[in-house]
């Protein structure tokens, strides 16, 4: 296949056994698999190896730890790999020429990681809070409008390159239905997202849970069953009664031939099923039946208001359109940007467009077609090209040169403010500080939001810029008591943009004036988040070398630090 430009969609037909269709995908996508989510997987694999922030002792300590247990882990979890999918793995990484080990780790980190953090919460519950479950998701939806739709986004911090890859591709298995996955390059697993012949499709979704084991198969094997065995939704609830996993995941399954679906939770020690009841189903990163609820948790109270603000914006959407509901206002519902609490579009943060979006699709279940975003990141301000699954099934390119258009700011200074955000958020993640804090200025000019004041004013700090990163904080702190004026309680992030004002402050010197900000903070009783208030309380002197433990400040889903 001749190479085509990034950021849209590769289509590619695979045939054969497990081990030709890998080879396949290699050999197609040779040009972009190794610069793809193979190569985050492993840097992201290698950072978590080096601990930061210690002291000498501590860091050699941290070292010896992980560079023991952490390989061990590893190949633990290595074993779950059931030998069909290791020859899927192992034929693309014939064509490909590459590492087994960079292989093996990427396909087993989405379990590993779960697993780490659930020990994270067992032996330190402090650093998380109580989960606050809504009854509808928002990131899914299933809806009976003028078509069965199957809308969904797939959101993981691999902005940049599973987006700048992306892949859908035709599987003919020797065995079993044809199906197609809607997936990256050097990412030949359709279980994450996909429907097959029979109109079945199904989407994944990682949950946070204490409850978790070594032994147990990763949740696209089991998404990848079920696209090859299942016409009927019983076939595909019986596997999944069956199904034993590692960590904690849910899965969204729809039948176009029938007009029906269902949510189904699983977790080492839960499961349970919600039916599709009426015209609309929604799930988002909490559980919604009550076996695996207990086990639940969330990394901050900003996770929560953003899980719960989505949920009812997404639904609020589809339910209005009802019977009427279109595959463009389906589409304008997955990439909307309307935030609940201020009442006005927003650049991050309670939006149903989040930081990490990486793919959004709509499937028509009845008519068989897919809509698609792609475009630079992020995704959701691009165009959603439409494909037509019948033609892709039957081994054509299957795109029809249609398309609709993803959202679109009113102001289009919020649009540059958006794309300036992520990047930043690109070249943070990857560790190159200096470049992310000169992106988020630069976003700021064109749109300020009190999100963005927290990343500037911690990246500031993080690079030595004390006055300034103190300053920015302030005028984020500002901007949230200027907009929360009338309302019962304050956001989440205004108590974070208090604390890191705190930490400024310890930072330039003047820890007087820091600690009585640590009390106010701790003695608010607005602040529901108690790992905020844990570390406003008794909070010694704030150092710089804390700062390297900071590593995303630009979402919601990393414990606050």
């Amino acid at each position: 296949m001749t190479a085509q430009p990034d950021y849209q969609f590769r289509t590619l037909v695979t045939r054969g056994s497990d081990r030709e269709i890998g080879r396949q995908h290699g050999e197609q996508l040779r040009e972009s698999a190794n610069r793809g989510m193979l190569d985050f997987y492993f840097r992201l694999w290698e950072r978590i190896q080096e601990p930061h922030g210690m002291g000498k002792w501590q860091t050699w300590a941290m070292k010896q730890a992980t560079g023991a247990t952490l390989p061990w882990l590893l190949k633990a979890f290595a074993k779950n790999v059931p030998p069909w999918m290791d020859e899927r793995m192992e034929g693309m990484r014939e064509a490909l020429g590459e590492d087994k080990k960079r292989i093996l780790t990427a396909l087993v980190l989405p379990d590993l990681l779960p697993y780490l953090q659930s020990l994270w919460v067992t032996f330190r519950p402090g650093d998380f809070v109580a989960s606050d479950a809504p009854r509808f998701g928002c990131t899914s939806f299933l809806a009976k409008g003028s078509s069965f739709f199957l809308g969904r986004n797939l959101d993981f911090p691999g902005v940049n390159y599973w987006d700048r890859f992306p892949v859908l591709q035709t599987f003919h298995p020797t065995t079993g239905l044809k199906y197609v996955g809607v997936l990256s390059a050097g990412v030949p697993l359709a279980g994450i997202t996909g429907v097959n012949e029979a109109q079945i499709a199904v989407s994944v979704h990682q949950h946070y849970s204490r409850s978790a084991r070594i032994k147990g198969k990763l949740p696209f094997v089991f998404g990848e069953q079920i696209l090859r065995e299942c016409s009927t939704l019983e076939q595909a609830e019986e596997i999944l009664a069956k199904a034993q996993v590692s960590a904690s995941w849910a899965f969204v399954i729809a039948d176009g031939k029938t007009g029906d679906g269902f949510l189904y939770e699983l977790s080492p020690k839960g499961r349970g099923k919600k039916k599709l009841e009426g015209a609309t189903l929604g799930h988002s990163n909490h559980f919604q039946t009550t076996s695996c609820q207990a086990f639940e948790y969330a990394t901050t109270s900003r996770m929560n208001w953003d899980n719960r603000c989505r949920r009812e914006r997404l639904v609020e959407l589809v339910k209005k359109a009802g019977a009427g509901l279109t595959p463009g206002a389906a589409v304008q519902a997955l990439a909307d940007h309307w935030d609940p609490y201020w009442n006005e579009p927003k650049i991050a943060n309670r939006t149903v467009s989040q930081v990490y979006n990486i793919q959004s699709v709509l499937f028509d279940m009845d008519g068989m077609k897919l809509w698609a975003a792609e475009g630079p990141s992020p995704i959701h301000l691009g165009n959603y090209a439409e494909f037509d699954l019948g033609r892709l099934m039957a081994g054509e390119e299957g795109r029809t040169g249609e398309s609709l258009p993803g959202y679109r700011f009113a102001n289009p200074a919020m649009a540059e403010a958006k794309r300036g955000y992520i990047s930043s958020f690109v070249d943070s993640f990857e560790g190159r500080h200096e470049p992310a804090l000169v992106k988020i200025r630069a976003a700021l000019t064109h749109f300020e939001f009190p999100e963005g004041r927290l990343v500037e004013g911690i990246l500031a700090l993080r690079v030595g810029e004390r006055q300034a990163g103190l300053e920015s904080l302030q005028k984020g702190i500002a901007l949230v008591e200027q907009k929360a004026k009338g309302h019962a309680e304050f956001p989440p992030e205004y108590f974070e943009l208090r604390l890191y004002e705190a930490r400024a402050l310890d930072l330039l010197g003047r820890r007087a004036e820091a600690t009585k900000k640590y009390f106010e903070i701790e003695s608010d009783p607005r602040l529901s988040d108690r790992r905020l208030r844990a570390l406003a309380q008794g909070a010694g002197p704030f150092t710089q070398s804390w700062l390297e433990r900071i590593w995303m400040p630009y979402a919601a889903y990393i414990p606050f630090q």
